[in-house]
């Protein structure tokens, strides 16, 4: 009931006006709930994702739920972040599009035990989650910054108070290690661009996301496929009910997300997440990041290394 309640919300929230929102990575986990609840409130939603096959599993599953709420069937746009030529091929197509309002940069690598990288050389976590989304964005913004109230909405994570910032050679971290400081690079960049933005008087603003601790198997089911690098089963009725205080599921996750891409009251370099049990569960609510996201210095030779390692000169 409380799901349907705060879907009412949402569509009560933004229904006077209609947005052409960008997904990227809009056709699983969290992602697919943002395309999902943002499409249910009546915006025109492109997913961006690097799988056809999916992105049509995620579209016909939003078309078939139709019958509950107005929805547009959203679009879909074929985009591989870990390759920084399918980003410069996405970006030329979108830029002959119509104009975008809204991109949400979401889609990302979560969990890959495995030592690899992208298709040019970087690391996967650092590769994909920020410099894939700092190129995209660096060509999609002649478009935005000429559409006014044009809204970036970084997909932030909890992990990034644990982050010890290392830019090294894939390998060198384990895993998580590589996510947490991957996240916190996306959450300095967000920041950044912000501060830029306003220092040039420009009518976009960046905002950060984060959706709280949303796992799998908390998630209501869907025809599509599980983020999760393994399938997820039931849990427990027993581990359920004790995980239940700090735990959501994904389509709860999205509502920060969704609240920072479409309400009214979202000020550029803001953070949203969820409001309780440590901000791991709740309805979203502005929050202030760990210090480390906001440092100006820090984030200005992050913003020259992704310019040098990606060739996009992102200057305005």
């Amino acid at each position: 009931m409380r799901h349907l309640l705060r879907l009412a919300g949402l569509y009560a929230e933004v229904m006077a006006k209609s947005l052409n929102i960008l997904v990227t990575g809009g056709s699983s986990g969290i992602g697919y709930f943002v395309a999902e609840q943002l499409a249910e409130a009546g915006h025109r939603v492109t997913i961006a994702a690097r799988s056809p096959e999916r992105a049509r599993a995620a579209i016909a599953s939003i078309s078939q739920r139709a019958q509950r709420a107005p929805r547009r069937q959203p679009g879909f746009q074929q985009l591989d972040l870990a390759s920084l030529a399918s980003i410069e091929t996405a970006a030329e197509q979108l830029l002959a599009g119509p104009k975008l309002d809204v991109v949400i940069a979401n889609a990302g690598v979560v969990h890959h035990p495995a030592v690899i990288s992208t298709s040019d050389g970087y690391e996967v976590f650092f590769g994909t989650n920020h410099l894939g989304h700092f190129a995209l964005l660096a060509r999609l913004f002649p478009m935005l910054q000429e559409t006014a109230g044009a809204r970036i909405v970084h997909l932030g994570s909890l992990s990034h108070l644990w982050a010890k910032p290392r830019l090294n050679a894939p390998g060198s971290n384990g895993w998580f290690s590589n996510y947490q400081n991957s996240k916190l690079a996306v959450m300095q960049f967000g920041f950044e661009l912000d501060r830029r933005l306003r220092e040039h008087q420009l009518p976009v603003h960046s905002v950060v996301a984060h959706p709280g601790n949303s796992p799998e198997q908390y998630t209501p089911a869907r025809p599509v496929p599980a983020k999760t690098a393994k399938k997820s089963g039931r849990l427990p009725a027993a581990l359920r009910t004790l995980g239940q205080p700090f735990c959501q599921g994904k389509d709860a996750g999205a509502w920060p997300i969704v609240h920072a891409a479409s309400a009214d009251e979202v000020p550029g370099g803001s953070y949203w997440g969820p409001a309780k049990m440590f901000h791991m569960v709740g309805q979203p609510t502005r929050q202030r990041a760990a210090s480390a996201a906001y440092d100006r210095s820090a984030a200005e030779a992050l913003w020259t290394l992704s310019a040098t390692l990606t060739g996009v000169d992102f200057t305005f």
